[in-house]
């Protein structure tokens, strides 16, 4: 027969001990093969992205994936949960999301979230029992794991350094070092959150700093610079070092790169692009929105086009690289005079400008925001009415049919 390894004779527990562990490792087995299963399942379903020109490709096929992205944040801030889990589960939201037309979302998180031990605020997270005083990594992975269950992409952005709303002049987090964070912690920061979701096909890539821009540290004002000279305000190195050190940790990821001045400024790109270890990984990233213009300074759709053009447009009429407009929004005023308003409103002017131009130059973007209510932040009143939100203040369907309309009349 066979022989049973380390069988003691005479002993009575043997048997039911070995009985017990076979049924342990069978379970083990079955859940090792599910696991195995549904990892290439899902990797089946979510190619790779990569670069190609100006354009964002399949790895595999080849084929364009532009992105039409909805930005959900909460997670960023001090509630360490995305919003709107005081009303639904993240799967619920996830699903709206896909059922909106959204292929990918932009999730904001922070360093101290990803460093430090964060705990979930009870508010925040009131409809989920499971996700109450947890961890904010916790919440976090249960959120990409519902926006991947529902085949959404996911660009983790790390967003801010201390748990806030983003951004201002003031906040001391223009730069990608603070006097609470070092540029080692943001680093380390990104290196983590590139691990922790290597396994994970439908995280796609890691927004590196939102909104480079002029701040204050430790008293000294710093303006923002993108390869003037001083390692100190340079953004284009800071984040090719970074950028380096993510594609080391996971070399699967897009990295996304904003430009300065709170993402409008890209043209230091020109002659000094960012420079990354593995070909095909590097997004640029801009931002715009209304309240930057007045029609004094844009009297008309070709000037603000040549505007765009100037600022950041260039590298994708010349093939450079993708540019992914990863913040545009507007408010979802029932009136809809932020929408249509043209005459007496320059927002609804702008609208309409911003759409025509991500329109005709094909571009990859991210609405601002998905979210209904506010978060938890200073200066911010949670679970009040987000005004820009492409959802309610429920959560519960679109907050203005016509906003969620013209966003889905962009989507591929």
């Amino acid at each position: 027969g066979v022989k049973v390894v380390g069988e003691a004779p005479g002993d009575p527990f043997g048997p039911a001990m070995r009985a017990t562990e076979r049924v342990a490792a069978c379970s083990r087995a079955r859940l090792l093969v599910s696991v195995v299963l549904g990892q290439a399942l899902i990797g089946a379903m979510a190619q790779r992205l990569e670069t190609n020109g100006r354009f964002i490709v399949e790895a595999d096929s080849g084929e364009r994936f532009r992105m039409a992205c909805a930005n959900w944040y909460g997670l960023e801030e001090l509630g360490f949960a995305p919003g709107g889990l005081q009303f639904l589960s993240p799967a619920a939201i996830a699903g709206q999301i896909a059922q909106f037309g959204f292929n990918c979302v932009r999730l904001p998180v922070s360093a101290e979230l990803v460093l430090n031990a964060t705990t979930t605020w009870g508010p925040a997270t009131a409809a989920n029992p499971g996700l109450q005083n947890v961890s904010g990594l916790v919440a976090l992975e249960a959120t990409v794991a519902a926006l991947s269950a529902a085949r959404l992409r996911v660009v983790l952005d790390l967003h801010t350094l201390s748990a806030d709303w983003c951004c201002s002049g003031t906040d001391g987090q223009g730069l990608w070092y603070s006097a609470r964070v070092s540029a080692a912690q943001w680093e380390a920061a990104l290196v983590a959150l590139a691990s922790r979701f290597k396994a994970n096909p439908w995280v796609v890539g890691l927004d590196l700093k939102n909104e480079p821009r002029d701040t204050v540290v430790n008293g000294r004002h710093l303006q923002v610079t993108w390869n003037a000279g001083d390692a100190s305000t340079d953004w284009m190195p800071a984040a090719s070092a970074a950028g380096a050190k993510v594609l080391e940790a996971n070399s699967n990821l897009l990295v996304f790169v904003e430009g300065i001045n709170y993402a409008g400024d890209l043209r230091g790109a020109k002659d000094h692009p960012v420079v990354l270890p593995v070909a095909n990984r590097l997004v640029y990233e801009a931002h715009d929105y209304g309240y930057w213009y007045n029609r004094e300074n844009t009297p008309s759709y070709e000037a603000f086009a040549r505007g765009l053009d100037d600022k950041w447009g260039f590298l994708v009429e010349n093939g450079t690289a993708p540019v992914w407009l990863g913040e545009f929004g507007n408010c979802n005023n029932p009136t809809g005079r932020c929408l249509r308003d043209v005459s007496s409103s320059w927002q609804a002017q702008w609208w309409a400008y911003v759409r025509r131009y991500i329109a005709e130059r094909s571009l990859d973007w991210g609405i601002w925001s998905l979210d209904g209510t506010q978060s938890r932040a200073p200066g911010r009143t949670f679970n009040a009415t987000e005004s820009y939100g492409v959802l309610n203040s429920t959560w519960s369907g679109p907050s203005n049919p016509v906003f969620l309309a013209d966003v889905q009349a962009l989507m591929p």
